[in-house]
């Protein structure tokens, strides 16, 4: 399906209040591997929808770690864009932050999936708030 039918029907849920569509789309996760879209976040992520975000991602993670010690993330990062990077900076430091907080130790791996060029200028910006053990667990694919 090309990105321009996803967009169109994210929408349409988020028109229609389909609030399990959208959470399961945004995240999900199969034993202890957790996946968020960002196709689904940048049709509904704003400052005041960012703590509803962080509460979904944050019950899945939980879920994970009720079964596992640790979890793997992998994100899709197809349809990013500088604009998107600026308009949801303070979203990577509300998560990074967060992450690190409530989680120590527990990220085994995160695999970035179809990351656009500009990945590095985002990367730059969450290194700040990553500890330097925590980066050596990063992986480009």
């Amino acid at each position: 399906m090309q990105t321009n039918n996803i967009s169109e029907k994210i929408i349409e849920r988020i028109r229609l209040g389909d609030t399990n569509y959208i959470f399961n789309g945004l995240c999900n996760h199969n034993n202890n591997e957790l996946y968020l879209d960002y196709i689904f976040f940048k049709h509904f992520a704003s400052e005041v929808t960012y703590a509803i975000i962080l509460q979904v991602i944050t019950n899945k993670i939980n879920s994970i770690l009720d079964s596992y010690r640790s979890f793997i993330v992998h994100v899709n990062l197809q349809t990013l864009s500088l604009f998107d990077i600026e308009k949801h900076k303070n979203f990577v430091s509300l998560i990074a932050n967060y992450l690190k907080t409530h989680y120590p130790n527990k990220l085994e791996k995160c695999y970035i999936h179809n990351s656009p060029s500009i990945w590095t200028q985002l990367y730059n910006f969450v290194s700040l708030f990553i500890d330097k053990e925590t980066q050596k667990k990063i992986h480009l694919l």
